[in-house]
């Protein structure tokens, strides 16, 4: 006899993304151009996470959605939700329970690190064990990429749902009906200690900001041609690792004006001159967190000379978990 399941929590992580970004956006990889059959991005998950509950909510309760995230929502009507990913998520899955449902991250949306991604594919994840759906990992990656896409209308590209899901030390490669993953957990071990966010202490919407660099096409094909070279090696150098990532952070920056500004620059030019390894922003542009790769005594100095929040982080090898049901 099957269980009924009232209660969920997942854990879904957030990501960090060294090569390749914008190139995953369908309106790059999904032209009919000979030279561009795919998009590709070197990406991993990270020890920072989106937390969601879902729990079938009590008969005594007048609403029919109680909602806790940034905001608080209680409403009786789906048509009523203001968070437009739980609308949907509920909507695609045709749910009819009375829900309760709220959401806790380690950091603030809109920094660069894939949370709304994260909160959408822990979400799907969640409604998928309550209800004993059996996806797979790709199939709920697919869905939380189409509501996002497709039914939101984000002009986002899919690496964040994939890593989400898959997590671990991934290159992926995106066709226009189809996604290729390549674990490279064990490639860059070299990394687990040397990554570090410094926090602007800026967040913003991150389709905006991409909204004004889709058009740059010659500037992403360099972006997924570095991709491309640092995975096609049988061993990784890291030298040319660390020079990738600090040239497609010139290429990105060059995307629109709007992606960096004076704090941003002030902050990444304190890091080189200090010598880190390599640094670039984390995400679409204008705020959220740069991603730093160095030694921590190089990272102690640049705190002390910026005052910035800065956090050391490490790759994690899985993706969106269960980790409690009743």
């Amino acid at each position: 006899m099957k269980k009924n399941i009232n209660f969920v929590v997942s854990k879904t992580p957030l990501r960090v993304s060294f090569l390749g970004g914008g190139s995953d956006i369908l309106n790059y990889y999904g032209k009919k151009i000979s030279t561009r059959k795919y998009g590709s991005v070197l990406n991993t998950s990270i020890n920072k996470f989106v937390y969601v509950t879902v729990k079938k909510h009590g008969k005594i309760f007048k609403e029919n959605y109680r909602l806790n995230y940034s905001k608080t929502e209680n409403v009786k009507y789906l048509s009523q939700i203001k968070n437009k990913i739980i609308k949907e998520c509920l909507k695609y899955f045709k749910i009819k329970d009375k829900l309760y449902i709220s959401s806790i991250s380690d950091f603030p949306s809109g920094s660069g690190l894939g949370s709304s991604s994260s909160f959408c594919v822990g979400l799907i994840n969640c409604i998928n064990t309550m209800y004993n759906l059996k996806l797979s990992r790709a199939t709920i990656a697919e869905i939380a990429s189409f509501i996002e896409i497709k039914l939101l209308n984000q002009g986002i590209g899919k690496q964040d749902q994939y890593a989400a899901t898959f997590g671990g030390f991934n290159y992926f490669k995106f066709f226009r009906n189809k996604v290729l993953r390549k674990c490279k957990n064990h490639e860059f071990n070299f990394l687990n200690n040397s990554l570090y966010l410094v926090w602007t202490n800026l967040t913003r919407d991150a389709d905006k900001v991409l909204a004004k660099q889709r058009k740059n096409d010659l500037f992403l094909d360099q972006l997924h041609k570095n991709t491309k070279i640092i995975c096609s090696k049988k061993k990784i150098d890291k030298d040319l690792f660390f020079k990738l990532v600090n040239e497609s952070w010139k290429i990105k920056k060059s995307l629109s004006s709007s992606i960096t500004n004076k704090k941003i620059n002030f902050i990444i030019k304190k890091a080189n001159d200090l010598g880190v390894d390599a640094c670039k922003l984390s995400g679409a542009g204008s705020g959220g967190f740069i991603l730093i790769i160095s030694k921590k005594k190089i990272i102690d100095q640049l705190i002390f000379q910026t005052k910035c929040q800065c956090f050391h982080i490490f790759p994690v090898k899985y993706g969106t978990q269960i980790i409690s049901k009743n």
